[in-house]
């Protein structure tokens, strides 16, 4: 029956070669376990995750009742965590290798659309899904993309806080627009959104937090709190309403994406992130350079033999 939301973990294999090719999208959320600061539980970026993939999913079947959604078990795999007890890491190379051959598996069946979600936002964790995404569609003719990579960074730049503060109805003052420059990490939006779904989990040590500010291009900590907590931003400032007002600009953002995906609109360049093309973020970059250097240098090599004779 078309208008549904299944967990894939609960069908059986016929089950799943029921589901109508063109009309069934595959929603796949994956962060790491890391640490959150000394108030928010390791398993943040992985709850978000899966809330924004089961929100899109929700918004696919309201819209399009004759489609049907499946949501996958949330990987919790990533790279470029903070190095310290409670983050749990794997090397790029491993989470592109595991979305790839996660993707493959239902491309190769003939599905077509699959959708990834992470919130876990650096830049090596985003490109190798990315690129994991683009081997999928070359190899096997899907459509599968990552809808996390360009929101994740248009938030993190600050162009998301205007539709934010439109849905709050105010307008952020001078130092909140400071803050939310820096608020990368267990901060106010991410402590927020966890009062909002998990206030069990939010120890009450966030009220007493100070704002930690760190510039992560020059390395300069630009608050006056310079102790290292864990978090970087301003957890004491979250609250609901914060939650309330960017879940909806997201879900508006996500709903966009996936209206013109089905009216037939190629979005790749839309959510694909700024860094997709920084060679140094290929999650394969130093094995390619280690090939070239030593193809090099036995090209030199040969060369040195034939001038010798």
């Amino acid at each position: 029956m078309a208008g549904q939301i299944y967990n894939i973990e609960k069908l059986t294999y016929p089950q799943i070669d029921k589901l109508d090719r063109e009309k069934t999208y595959f929603f796949i959320a994956c962060s790491p376990l890391e640490e959150h600061g000394p108030h928010l539980p390791i398993g943040v970026d992985a709850f978000n995750a899966q809330y924004f993939a089961k929100q899109t999913a929700e918004i696919l079947v309201r819209k399009n009742p004759d489609y049907d959604a499946v949501l996958f078990p949330t990987l919790h795999l990533g790279t470029q965590v903070y190095k310290q007890l409670g983050s749990f890491y794997v090397k790029a190379s491993t989470l592109n290798d595991a979305i790839y051959y996660t993707g493959k598996g239902l491309a190769m069946y003939g599905f077509k659309h699959i959708f990834v979600f992470t919130a876990h936002g650096t830049p090596k964790q985003v490109v190798a899904i990315e690129k994991a995404c683009r081997k999928v569609n070359r190899k096997h003719g899907s459509n599968m993309l990552c809808l996390s990579g360009a929101i994740v960074f248009k938030f993190l730049k600050g162009e998301i806080y205007e539709a934010i503060s439109k849905k709050l109805k105010r307008e952020f003052t001078s130092e909140e627009k400071e803050i939310l420059k820096y608020d990368y990490h267990a901060g106010w939006w991410e402590t927020s959104i966890m009062l909002k779904f998990y206030p069990e989990l939010v120890d009450n040590c966030y009220k007493d937090l100070k704002p930690y500010l760190k510039n992560h291009l020059t390395k300069q900590v630009i608050s006056e709190n310079k102790i290292w907590q864990g978090y970087t931003g301003a957890p004491a400032k979250a609250d609901i309403a914060f939650a309330d007002a960017s879940i909806e600009v997201f879900a508006e953002l996500a709903g966009d994406l996936i209206t013109r995906y089905m009216n037939g609109e190629d979005i790749t360049r839309d959510v694909r992130s700024p860094f997709y093309s920084v060679p140094i973020l290929h999650p394969r970059f130093k094995k390619y350079v280690a090939i070239t250097a030593v193809t090099l240098v036995i090209i030199i090599l040969l060369l040195l033999l034939l001038t010798q004779k």
